[in-house]
């Protein structure tokens, strides 16, 4: 949330982070670990290659409940200026001490299919670890 996560191009005003920042801080937001290139936009501006930590993946106290050695996964880009985003869900952290990790991880299909359900069904806010476990088979 500052210029440190930016290559090229001008530096931004700190002030222009300060709304976002103290949003993070009063809703209590923590950001999710994370994993490959950080800089998840690029393109130019004024002929100059910028690239730019913009995309990120945050949790509050409850996410971190159910979700307590959950990960962001930056992928390769392909079709967009954007790298695309994969959330990993683990729910205990035995799961990465004994090298699970990687097999208990939702694949992106699997993740929209269910946050699709929970939507459509109205349940979203009532999502539970149990509701997590059941439809990833874990």
């Amino acid at each position: 949330m500052d210029s440190s996560k930016k290559l090229g191009g001008p530096p931004r005003n700190k002030s222009s982070f300060w709304d976002f920042h103290t949003m993070a801080i009063n809703c209590k937001l923590h950001e999710l670990r994370s994993s490959g290139n950080r800089f998840s936009w690029a393109g130019w501006r004024d002929k100059v290659r910028v690239q730019w930590r913009l995309d990120r993946s945050f949790g509050n106290d409850g996410w971190y409940q159910l979700f307590p050695c959950s990960q962001l996964e930056y992928m390769d880009m392909w079709a967009s200026d954007h790298r695309p985003l994969k959330v990993c869900f683990a729910m205990e952290t035995e799961l990465l001490n004994r090298g699970r990790f990687r097999r208990r991880c939702s694949t992106w299909m699997e993740c929209t299919q269910l946050g699709r359900k929970l939507y459509c069904s109205g349940s979203y806010q009532q999502l539970q670890k149990r509701d997590v476990v059941k439809e990833n088979n874990l």
